[in-house]
């Protein structure tokens, strides 16, 4: 989240290569992190620079897995791992099949072997939507859902610590859950929709529709909230919706989530270059983020902005961690001198 805090590469990237920020091959980029699903979009869009034509990408033990061993004239990929230097990476491009099939196509091979790796492109949706709704908290980010016609929805407020908007956090250890103030109000809601457990196209429609709304605060459209972890980037309202469709589009892609929108085709017809205010980096970090929160049953709760910039959040995790660690130790000494029956 504190995106703002560090260089921006990939922005820098498209500054010296100019090229890159034609609508065409920002399009061309989008699709190509939908492909390469099995990556981060941070990944996906590094590895785009380094090769935009690449079919699959994956590690040299992952090809050997699958009977495929990478030519010697083979040029990698570099992506960054968490608490490693870097990964190599080769396009099926780069390597022969040990043992080729006797029946059917070379590329249905490499077809069967994109769909050991690739995330199902079908989704859950319910599983989907509760895990966003469950990881939104952790963040600060309450939500109230309208089935009905309201004077006001589809809308995100910032709240100030004494509004009435409160999220429930559950904590290990502890035998409720932690209610906190939340950072944001988010009203969602459409009159067409009938129900929460709807499982038709409505389903799709309603997690579209969040992810839009999350998306605006992972790109810091609106203000920060207390703690001041990043400064509100103000757009255009051009550039602040191409953002925001960009995430959309990054996210539902990575879940095969239905979306009938062509805000892109029709963007490309209109406009040679992208908006110039845009930032790659925010935007793949806030797809990133979303995407995480939907993949995970429950985040850690010292993952989100509610742990590190609510003070009040913070007393009451540390009241429960010392209460915990006063009945461990009284258990200990327990253990260490039993009462013997019979002896006060």
């Amino acid at each position: 989240m504190a995106q703002e805090l560090k260089p921006r590469k990939i922005d820098d990237l498209l500054k010296v290569a100019r090229h890159y920020t034609l609508s065409t091959n920002y399009l061309h980029m989008l699709d190509y992190c939908s492909r390469m699903r099995h990556l981060s979009p941070y990944n996906a869009v590094l590895a785009w620079f380094q090769n935009p034509n690449a079919s699959l990408l994956l590690t040299a033990q992952d090809w050997h897995s699958q009977g495929c061993v990478v030519k010697e004239s083979a040029r990698a990929v570099v992506i960054f791992m968490p608490f490693c230097p870097g990964e190599l990476l080769f396009d099926q491009t780069c390597v022969e099949i040990l043992n080729p099939p006797l029946l059917g196509d070379t590329q249905d091979y490499f077809e069967h072997i994109r769909s050991q790796f690739l995330p199902s492109l079908y989704a859950d949706i319910p599983t989907l939507w509760n895990n966003l709704r469950t990881n939104i908290n952790i963040d600060g980010i309450s939500m109230d859902l309208y089935y009905d016609n309201q004077p006001e929805y589809n809308v995100i407020h910032p709240v100030d610590k004494d509004s009435n908007n409160k999220v429930s956090i559950a904590i290990q250890g502890s035998s409720k859950p932690i209610v906190s103030p939340a950072f944001y109000y988010l009203q969602l809601g459409n009159p067409e929709w009938v129900g929460e457990n709807e499982t038709s196209n409505q389903a799709d429609t309603r997690i579209l529709t969040l992810i839009h709304q999350l998306s605006r605060i992972y790109l810091h459209h609106l203000p920060a909230p207390d703690g001041k972890e990043w400064a509100q980037r103000r757009l255009s309202q051009e550039a602040a919706r191409f953002e925001s469709m960009t995430v959309l589009k990054l996210v539902s892609d990575h879940f095969g989530i239905s979306n009938q929108s062509d805000y892109f085709s029709t963007y490309t017809v209109s406009n040679t270059y992208i908006p110039k205010s845009v930032s790659i980096d925010t935007i793949i970090s806030a797809a990133g983020r979303i995407i995480q929160m939907a993949s995970n049953r429950r985040l850690p709760f010292q993952n989100g902005l509610l742990y590190r910039l609510s003070k009040d959040f913070q007393s009451k995790v540390t009241r429960i961690k010392n209460k915990k660690r006063r009945a461990a130790a009284a258990a200990a000494t327990l253990q260490d001198y039993p009462i013997i029956p019979g002896f006060d």
